[in-house]
């Protein structure tokens, strides 16, 4: 039996380590930094297309084979997790079955594997013991050396500014990705701050909070600097309404903003399109998102030829596909996604796809209703959200905003005291 103990805590401890390299990946990426726009788009389409970055599936396949062997161990959490969410592992269970409907199925197994992966690893990490505790250790160290690191680069290193926008991209491979960075690392580090553990490590947040405001501005990223201001403005609301509440009326004056303020979007939306086009060109944008919307309107003709079971997970963005042909004949900027996870979730997977997905959020939202403490999982939750409205993060795999997406959902899920958010 002691023997048994000593084995378990060394699987805990490569777990442990595999998920620090698996955090690595994510954030600071498996390629080089600093290569030109269209080369790390080609990357992207030759790795969906072909074999794929040889050290990521490496990683993957280890990742995958330790996490499934823990999960074993662990059945009796995997069974209880399971119970207590049914929706995730619904959601999964149909993008592999949308593999064998799939024109490109090798394709689709290894984005369906990748992205399995994603979560398999997250929960296995979640399983060892103060993982959260460990969780946060982990975010710490990687993100402090991403702001400063990024930081400095963009003062000394050409390569660090966006050559197609003139924009900061620090050690991402472009500025959406690195402004997607940066806005949860500005709600992560006041989240330490709320922690007040110690002096130094408040004063040390506080500075690295500053930076990543400072480098989300630099990105120019108008979909992560506008999904920072929505969530600081949540975050206020619900710190307001809290003051309410001995009052007896904190959700009616909670129902009330959100009432007035989506009254008020809804009239800029209508009658002041002039004023968004404004605001927009700032950051050199326009009313159809640099042609998004258009691309929007024709991968959504497409989506209605399937529009029950879906084309199948991945396989539609294919590079020599007809479909990819079609799009980059009449978008000269070269789309390799529909700009919008929702749409093509919809195209990919069909309306029983994204029906799972929006009763994944609704039950998120409601086992987090009651909540009343600073909740950083929620925030990235809601980041990942908006995100995907404008990059199609969700369910794609080996990207940061999947990632921490996942872990976000999975935590709130997993019934361990070791886990659990207040």
């Amino acid at each position: 039996m002691e023997r048994l103990k000593n084995t378990i805590s060394f699987v805990d401890i490569l777990i442990r380590l595999l998920f620090f390299l698996y955090l690595f990946s994510i954030i600071f990426g498996l390629s080089l930094p600093f290569q030109t726009k269209f080369s790390d788009q080609y990357k992207e389409m030759e790795e969906t297309y072909t074999s794929g970055n040889l050290a990521a599936q490496m990683l993957y396949v280890v990742l995958f084979c330790a996490s499934v062997f823990y999960l074993i161990l662990k059945r009796e959490m995997l069974i209880n997790f399971i119970k207590e969410d049914k929706f995730l592992s619904l959601l999964l269970l149909w993008i592999i079955i949308t593999i064998f409907f799939s024109n490109y199925p090798f394709v689709s197994f290894k984005r369906v594997f990748q992205t399995i992966t994603t979560v398999t690893i997250s929960l296995s990490f979640l399983f060892t013991r103060n993982s959260l505790k460990v969780l946060l250790n982990y975010l710490e160290i990687l993100f402090g050396l991403f702001l400063v690191l990024s930081f400095i680069s963009v003062l000394v290193i050409p390569g660090a500014t966006d050559p197609g926008y003139h924009a900061w991209r620090g050690l991402a491979n472009g500025k959406n990705l690195f402004g997607q960075i940066c806005a949860i690392n500005v709600f992560f580090w006041i989240y330490i701050i709320s922690l007040k553990s110690s002096l130094f490590k408040t004063f040390l947040a506080l500075n690295m909070t500053i930076l990543s405001i400072v480098l989300l501005i630099g990105s120019n990223s108008i979909t992560a600097i506008i999904t920072t201001m929505i969530c600081a403005m949540i975050l206020m609301l619900k710190s307001t309404g809290n003051l309410f509440k001995p009052l007896g009326i904190g959700n009616v004056y909670m129902i009330t903003i959100s009432i007035s303020i989506t009254a008020l979007l809804a009239y800029v939306a209508i009658f002041e399109l002039d004023e968004i086009a404004r605001f927009l060109q700032l950051f050199g944008k326009n009313l159809s998102f640099t042609g998004r919307t258009d691309l929007w309107m024709d991968v959504l003709h497409n989506a209605k030829r399937h529009l029950l079971f879906g084309c199948g997970f991945n396989s539609f963005w294919i590079v020599g596909s007809r479909h990819l042909n079609y799009f980059w004949d009449r978008y000269s900027w070269f789309p390799i996604q529909a700009h919008n996870g929702y749409v093509d979730l919809l195209n990919e997977t069909g309306i029983i796809g994204l029906v799972l997905l929006i009763l994944l959020i609704i039950n998120y939202y409601i086992s987090i209703r009651n909540q009343k403490k600073y909740n950083i999982w929620a925030i990235i939750f809601l980041i990942g959200l908006i995100i995907n409205f404008q990059e199609t993060s969700l369910l794609k795999a080996r990207t940061f905003i999947w990632g921490m997406f996942c872990l976000s959902y999975l935590i709130q899920f997993i019934k361990n005291d070791m886990v659990k958010t207040e």
